[in-house]
């Protein structure tokens, strides 16, 4: 017996929860139920990846979710993304307020005499999401790519760093950070001028550092994509593996996050950005302490520091 089309991915959810408790007419096996499940985990990722791709990591066949999804209601796969599609445009939009609407209903104090006590379990909370979410990281790192990256964040003749809206503030550090121990880096707009003309003053060989995370800011992709057209070596600081940074990048750096931080949490990446500067700098060796010599220097000359 055929059921309706779920009409968005709450519908959907709710089906899936019917089928569960055997309240439909829907009977799945205990590995496509499971499979489904993980799908409805991570909508992004299922909405992004071909159906063989998304079947090799449910560990079932793609002719099994085909089966699948037309008993869920859909004429197909491509129909059935196109419903985790829509939701995930739906969210982006209302990225930010939601996450703020989710905290501000999760934290209220349940009374006044509380909220000190409410206040302090919330900072413990986003400080423990970060270390998990830095750890997390450190699983997904392979030597073999911050090796290689660091090589060519050292040798390479320019170096560009592009992040916009909250991910500035992390494109600045890593410029400066890097900044510290090698010439001829760089923001790639600094000067609000346009990326344009940053990236008309890179060549191939040069490096673009470029970082976004959900929702992706279309100027950074766009800016990435170009680079990698030009021979540019684009490295990515990304949320997860199937991002638009990620297609484009020469190494891919992922911080798989989860936080209750209105906003996209940037700890982590501080953290992988100290990384990839350190390891730069064991590349350059002598060079890297020249350069800070030169700095420090300057620093005593100018009185920059206070004792």
């Amino acid at each position: 017996m055929s059921i309706s089309r779920p009409a968005d991915l709450e519908a959907l959810r709710q089906l899936a929860h019917n089928i569960s408790d055997q309240n439909s007419s829907v009977h799945l096996g205990e590995k496509t139920l499971a499979a489904l499940g993980k799908i409805l985990s991570h909508p992004q990722e299922a909405a992004l990846l071909s159906i063989t791709e998304l079947a090799e990591r449910l560990y079932i066949n793609p002719s099994s979710l085909t089966r699948l999804v037309k008993k869920l209601g859909f004429s197909g796969f491509a129909d059935f993304q196109r419903l985790l599609r829509d939701h995930l445009a739906s969210q982006s939009s209302s990225f930010y307020s939601a996450q703020a609407t989710q905290l501000l209903k999760a934290s209220q104090p349940q009374s006044p005499l509380h909220a000190d006590d409410d206040a302090l379990a919330h900072a413990t909370t986003l400080a423990t999401e970060a270390c998990h979410t830095i750890q997390h990281s450190l699983q997904l790192l392979s030597a073999e790519t911050i090796i290689t990256a660091a090589q060519e964040l050292a040798h390479a003749p320019r170096v560009r760093i592009h992040g916009k809206r909250q991910y500035s503030s992390l494109a600045q550090f890593f410029c400066y950070g890097l900044g510290l121990i090698r010439s001829d880096v760089g923001l790639l707009d600094p000067a609000n001028l346009g990326a344009a003309e940053g990236l008309a003053q890179l060549e191939p060989g040069d490096v673009l550092v470029t970082v976004s995370v959900y929702p992706y800011t279309r100027e950074v992709i766009a800016v990435a994509e170009l680079a990698n057209v030009a021979g540019i070596t684009v490295i990515a600081l990304t949320d997860q593996e199937l991002s638009p940074l990620a297609r484009v990048a020469t190494h891919t750096f992922v911080v798989p996050y989860r936080s209750n931080f209105f906003n996209n949490s940037v700890s982590a990446y501080f953290v992988l950005s100290e990384a990839l500067i350190n390891q730069t700098a064991r590349q350059l060796e002598s060079t890297a302490i020249a350069a800070l010599e030169k700095r420090e220097k300057y620093l005593v000359a100018l009185q920059i520091e206070q004792p």
